[in-house]
C-alpha cells in the first residue's frame, strides 16, 4: 500500500523517478567521449614528458604521428622515455637505411618483394636488432610484419651475406657509421 502512495505522490509532483533511458548509441558516444578525454589527458601528460626528452626522441614521436601511428605512440609514451629513445633509434635506422639504398621509409615498411627493397628491409631489421634492445617481436611490429620469424629470417640472411661477402660487410659498416 505504501508503494501506491509513493506512486501517486510522484504523479502529483509530475516528477520522473528514473532518468530517461539511454540508448545504446548514446551510451557508446558517452564511452567514446570519455576515451577521447582520457587520450587528450594522456597526450598532454606525454607532451610535458616529451619536453624533457632529447631531440632524437622528439623526432621519433613526430615520425610516428606523421606515419599515422597515433594510438601506438600514446602506448609507447606511456611506457616512459627510455622506450621512446629506443623507438627513435629504430626510426633513425629505418631512415638511414632507406636513404642509403635510395628508398623511402614507406618502401621499407611495405610488403613489396623487389630484391632491392627486400635487401634494404633485411639490413634495417638486422641493424635494429644489433643497435637496440628490442625483441624480435617488437622489431617485427616496427616493420609492420606479422611475427618475429620474418625478423629472424632477415637477420640470418644478412649475417650469412656479411660472412660471405666483404662488399656486404662494408655496406653494413658504412650504414652503421651514418647512424
Amino acid at each position: 500500500m505504501s508503494v501506491d502512495i509513493l506512486r501517486s505522490a510522484i504523479r502529483r509532483a509530475k516528477f520522473t523517478p528514473f532518468p530517461a533511458p539511454v540508448t545504446a548509441a548514446q551510451a557508446q558516444i558517452n564511452r567514446l567521449q570519455d576515451q577521447v578525454r582520457e587520450l587528450e589527458r594522456r597526450l598532454a601528460d606525454s607532451a610535458a614528458e616529451n619536453k624533457r626528452l632529447d631531440e632524437a626522441s622528439r623526432k621519433a614521436a613526430e615520425e610516428m604521428v606523421r606515419l599515422g601511428n597515433l594510438a601506438e605512440m600514446v602506448k609507447i609514451l606511456a611506457q616512459g622515455p627510455a622506450v621512446v629513445r629506443q623507438i627513435g633509434r629504430t626510426l633513425r635506422i629505418q631512415r638511414t637505411v632507406a636513404e642509403y639504398y635510395g628508398l623511402t621509409v614507406n618502401d621499407l615498411l611495405s610488403s613489396r618483394c623487389h630484391a632491392a627493397t627486400v635487401w634494404a628491409r633485411h639490413v634495417a631489421m638486422y641493424l635494429a636488432k644489433e643497435e637496440t634492445t628490442h625483441s624480435l617481436t617488437e622489431i617485427a611490429r616496427r616493420f609492420r610484419k606479422k611475427d618475429h620469424s620474418c625478423v629472424w629470417h632477415a637477420i640470418s640472411r644478412v649475417q650469412r651475406a656479411v660472412a660471405e661477402s666483404g662488399k656486404r660487410a662494408a655496406e653494413i659498416a658504412e650504414i652503421r657509421g651514418k647512424l
